[in-house]
Order: C-alpha cells, then structure tokens, then sequence
C-alpha cells in the first residue's frame, strides 16, 4: 500500500446554452493503494494506433466507489472497468481492475 491514488466521478451540469459540461469531482484523494499491471497491448482507437495498460489497483474497503468512476494514479487516469469486488468477503480490502483505456461512449 505505498502508492497514493485519487478516485474522481464524472459530473455533469447544464450550461447556458442548453448544452453540458461534463467535468470531474473527488471522491476521495490521498488513499493508500497497490497498484500492480496487469497486461498491456495495442489497440486502434479513434483510427490510432495507442497503447493500453491493465492495472488491478487494491485499496481499503470503501463503498462509494463505482464503475463509472476513475482513479488518478502518478501522471495515469485510470477508467474502472468493472464493479470493485470485495475477493475475501470480510469488507477490509476493495480489488479494482482498471484500464487506461477511454470507457466506451466517452
């Protein structure tokens, strides 16, 4: 648990021309984290070449953390891809598994 992470929730508010302006809130910032890799690949997005990197990122238990949520880890914004899971069932640790690829519809 020797890195430090930020947990931001996307907002979004009408602006004046009827239009939105999506930004983003902190959650939680300064959590203790384990951030380990995954994998790594390639993929095509937006008809370019970039690369992706997987993290499992395992934090204290927490219960506002969601799906649509993303986590700030060194100079990586990180998109949780899946619901965090409580592994052991006894409510102390939170396992995350997060990409730094851009969630679909973003």
């Amino acid at each position: 648990m020797r890195e430090r992470i930020t947990v931001r929730r996307r907002t979004e508010a009408k602006n004046s021309r009827g239009g939105l302006t999506v930004g983003w809130s902190t959650v939680a910032s300064d959590v203790s984290a384990e951030v380990l890799g995954i994998n790594g690949r390639e993929a095509l997005i937006g008809n370019v070449l970039q690369g992706v990197a997987t993290y499992q990122v395992t934090i204290r238990f927490r219960e506002d953390i969601k799906v649509s949520d993303q986590i700030l880890w060194k100079t990586h914004e990180l998109n949780i891809l899946a619901p965090p899971e409580d592994r052991l069932g006894s409510r102390q640790w939170l396992v995350i598994t997060a990409s730094t690829q851009s969630p679909q519809g973003a």
